[in-house]
């Protein structure tokens, strides 16, 4: 994933990835929205997750789905229970990207590794190697970072790692 596509930095989201994901699996939905608001259907969509985000953690809504004008919108489908279920073409549609290097804020901060499932963020990585710092270091610097950035806030999971642990938080301003 380029850093020109995450379009909604303040909100970290690549909308062209997202977009191109409800187009392929939830195309008559996204027909009836059309027929009501025309050309403005993409924006009720962005509209409607962003203002979703502002009090709905980010896994609730792949969970739960994202309502936009009396329609429900899956903004992921999860791995079916048979190969021969007709949710396998709608899982295959699912993409994971990652941008490496990933800037944020006005001072360019960086994270190591964003994960993005269709375009959402849902993991942050931080990567040491032992020789300069290590897993802790890591730790240390997500704990001490500004959390009011949506980086912050949508994944739900935060990774630290070095060459030989790792350690899993859903919390990053937790140093322990």
């Amino acid at each position: 994933l380029e850093q020109a596509e995450i379009t909604d930095a303040e909100y970290v989201i690549a909308e062209d990835h997202l977009w191109v994901f409800l187009k392929a699996t939830q195309k008559e939905a996204l027909d009836k929205l059309a027929a009501d608001y025309g050309s403005d259907a993409r924006d009720e969509v962005f509209k409607a997750l962003r203002a979703e985000l502002r009090h709905t953690p980010l896994w609730m809504l792949l969970r739960r789905g994202l309502p936009v004008r009396g329609l429900e919108f899956r903004l992921f489908y999860p791995s079916p229970r048979s190969s021969e279920s007709v949710a396998n073409a709608l899982y295959s549609e699912n993409r994971i990207t990652f941008r490496p290097h990933f800037y944020f804020g006005e001072t360019g901060q960086e994270i190591d590794f964003v994960f993005f499932l269709n375009g959402l963020p849902i993991v942050a990585l931080e990567v040491k190697h032992e020789k300069n710092q290590n897993v802790h270091d890591a730790v240390a610097q997500f704990a001490a970072r500004d959390h009011s950035h949506a980086v912050f806030r949508h994944p739900f999971l935060y990774v630290a790692a070095d060459t030989s642990d790792v350690m899993a938080a859903s919390d990053p301003r937790r140093a322990e």
